[in-house]
This record gives C-alpha cells, structure tokens and sequence, in this order.
C-alpha cells in the first residue's frame, strides 16, 4: 500500500497523511445476506440516557461485515478485496467451490484476487492465506486469525500476527502480538501470513472531523472544565495532582488486579 499525496490546501490536508485504497474493490454491498446493520447508541445509558462511555458520539452510518472463522477442508476462489468501516484490516470476499457460498474473512498480506485458497490437513505445500491447525504450522511460521474456544479471537488487525514458537505432541506454544507467550491446542486453526494494512499505524487524520466519522468525540481538558464538572476544573489547579472526573489518581496507581 502507497500513501496518498494530497494538495495543501487547508489545515487538514496539510497534516493528513492516509493510504492509496485503489487496488480495493467498490463492491461492498454485493453480497447482502453478509452484512448486517449496527445500531448506534453514542455511548449513553438506554435506560436513563447518562453518558457510560465516553469519547462516543456522531459518525456516518455503515453496515458490518460478518466474518467466518470456521475451518473446513475445502477449496475457494478468491472474489475481491474490500475495505471494513468496522475495523481497521481489509476483509476478503471468497467464493467456496464445493458448496457454493460466499464468506468474508480478515485479508492476508500478498493474496491477490484469483487466487485458490485452501483450508489443509496437512503441511505439503503451504502458501499465504491457508487455513491450517497449529498442529501442520511449522515452528517460526507466522499466522494470524487464531480462534479459541469458539469465541476469543486473536490478531485480528491491521499488520498483526501471531509467532508459532514451538510444537509438542498435545500443545503448541505460540507468542501474541502483545508479546505473551501463550500455550493452546493443536486443533485450533489459524491462517498463514500476516493481517493486511500494515501500514494503518502510521496514516493521520488530520483534523477532528475525521474522527468524527469515526463515532469519535473530542476529549476535553479537565483543567478547561467547571469545577462541578471535574477535579481539575476552575481557574487554578491548585497543586492537585492528575485525577479521573471522579477524584481517583490515574498515574502511578495500580488500576489492574
């Protein structure tokens, strides 16, 4: 991916730095019964309304893409590559050939449109974007889009990936992309490669309407406030030292059990 060179014709063009999206395809509503609406709730109470989240509010309307993290040992065609309003990694349009339905599933670094995939039993040839138990994945390879238990999903975002460290027998040791090593089962399944859009990290909105976009509202200084509305508010600080709204110390203090 190439970054997008734009004219410096105001603030925000000036510090916005994003990325070329012209080899994704613009058919994103090809396949209706794969995307689903998401209701908005800005980030309030629907019982009384009260903000319990904070920093939530705005952004355009968008449909979510429904991902497939099953494995079967089947064949697919590759339809196209589509960008995620939900989520920062690209999604992969492809096409099962033997029974005929189309998934979505994260897109993997270096897979093209046309090309076969394959979910494998089997460590003969592997190539980048098969599915595969760790039990087949050879130390040192690196994978992503790792499923446990049926729920908990693993590098699932734009450039990570997930090191296979060692295989035994019944246990497989792998490091996350947080940097803990984790011990799971042979029979889950992953995918060969990297998560696509590594170069998310390093794009700059570049003014706060673009985050507005993204169902994200403008953080307010507690120092600018009242003080009925935080600890730090009013004319001077008065050698307070940084709090939450709620008078609890928010540097130096353990919040994590």
């Amino acid at each position: 991916m190439e970054f997008k060179k734009k004219k410096k014709t105001s603030p925000g063009l000036r510090h916005q730095i994003s990325i070329k999206k012209n080899v994704l395809s613009k058919a994103g509503g090809l396949i209706k019964t794969l995307l689903r609406g998401k209701k908005k709730n800005s980030g309030r109470s629907t019982q009384t309304g009260n903000i319990s989240s904070w920093h939530k509010g705005g952004g355009t309307k968008f449909s979510q893409r429904k991902l497939s993290f099953n494995f079967n040992i089947n064949l697919y065609l590759t339809i196209c590559v589509l960008y995620d309003p939900n989520r920062n990694v690209f999604v992969l349009l492809k096409f099962n050939l033997s029974t005929y339905k189309f998934l979505f599933v994260v897109h993997t670094m270096w897979v093209a449109m046309g090309t076969l995939l394959e979910d494998k039993n089997n460590a003969d040839f592997l190539s980048p974007g098969f599915s595969l138990q760790l039990k087949y994945a050879p130390p040192g390879a690196l994978v992503h889009s790792l499923l446990l238990n049926k729920k908990s999903k693993y590098s699932i975002s734009a450039g990570t990936f997930i090191q296979v460290l060692q295989r035994t027998n019944c246990a497989c040791k792998i490091k996350l992309p947080s940097g803990i090593i984790k011990t799971v089962a042979l029979c889950n399944s992953v995918v060969l490669g990297v998560a696509s859009n590594n170069k998310n990290n390093l794009c700059i909105l570049g003014k706060a309407g673009k985050s507005r976009h993204k169902q994200r509202r403008s953080i307010v200084r507690g120092a600018a406030m009242n003080p009925v509305d935080h600890p730090h508010g009013g004319r001077t600080r008065g050698g307070r030292p940084p709090v939450t709204p709620w008078g609890k110390l928010t540097k130096g203090v353990r919040t994590r059990h």
